[in-house]
């Protein structure tokens, strides 16, 4: 037996006419009689476990919902998009393009995801965030704020990432992470850790971040630096080429550190 039907109900959205469901059976939270959300054709809710589009979510084109995912708010969900496993799409979400949500992740808020983007695992993403392209979001990692995630890049752990910060190119963000503020990460950079990164700070190339490092102010950090342990980096502060700087070192103001050069220890430039 089917679990919901098409209604007569209808509104158009850019020329398409979708349909408002109505439960046929008890299921989850849902009982028979109940209305849900709106779709264009059968085929972009399945009919099989306990997905569900309620209130005034609309789900058209080739989109699929499937699983036991819950869709409800204004959500609007379009082109290829895939939504299964207990993922929850709420409020003012936009999911389109060929991206797919699944697991436990939950994306609400104004979030908008599109692209080959992929939201797995624990994931959230709320707030205006913006996923595109061919982003993986896993873990229990939690994008929100402003911030924009495009590209190859992948997030997971408990890394966060919020207010204005962009995250892009090939960049790999793990583990407790923060990245906030104005901050900028792209190329092949490697941040992972308990790293804190904020303000507006660039960081790109190959360079590779770990451990407790903070680093704020208007720091680059490029090419193949690598800055680990407690190292503290702000200011105006550029660190690039082969540069290590390590332990507790301290680089601030206007310093300038590149080459093969190793700062470590209690060391502050």
């Amino acid at each position: 037996m089917n679990k919901y039907k098409l209604t007569k109900e209808t509104i158009n959205i850019y020329g398409i006419t979708l349909y408002r469901i109505q439960a046929l059976k008890d299921f989850n939270n849902v009982k028979a009689g109940d209305l849900g959300g709106y779709i264009e054709k059968e085929f972009n809710l399945s009919q099989d476990n306990n997905c569900w589009i309620s209130e005034n979510a609309k789900i058209w084109g080739n989109a699929k919902i499937f699983g036991n995912a819950e869709i409800c708010g204004d959500v609007e969900i379009w082109g290829n998009a895939k939504i299964f496993g207990n993922a929850k799409i709420f409020e003012n979400a936009k999911i389109y393009g060929n991206a797919k949500i699944w697991g436990d992740a939950e994306i609400f808020g104004n979030a908008e995801i599109w692209g080959n983007a992929e939201i797995f695992g624990n994931a959230k993403i709320y707030g205006d965030a913006k996923i595109c392209e061919d982003v993986e979001i896993f873990g229990n990692a939690e994008i929100w704020g402003n911030a924009k995630i495009c590209g190859d890049v992948e997030i997971w752990g408990n890394a966060k990432i919020f207010e204005n910060a962009k995250i892009y190119g090939n960049a790999k963000i793990c583990e407790d992470v923060e990245i906030f503020g104005n901050a900028k990460i792209f190329g092949n950079a490697e941040i992972f850790g308990n790293a804190k990164i904020c303000r507006d700070v660039e960081i790109f190339g190959n360079a590779k971040i770990c451990g407790d490092v903070e680093i704020w102010g208007n720091a680059k950090i490029s090419e193949n630096a690598k800055i680990f342990g407690n190292a503290k980096i702000f200011g105006n502060a550029e660190i690039s080429e082969n540069a290590k700087i390590f332990e507790n070192a301290k680089i601030s103001g206007n310093a300038k550190i590149c080459g093969d050069v190793e700062i470590w220890g209690n060391a502050k430039i």
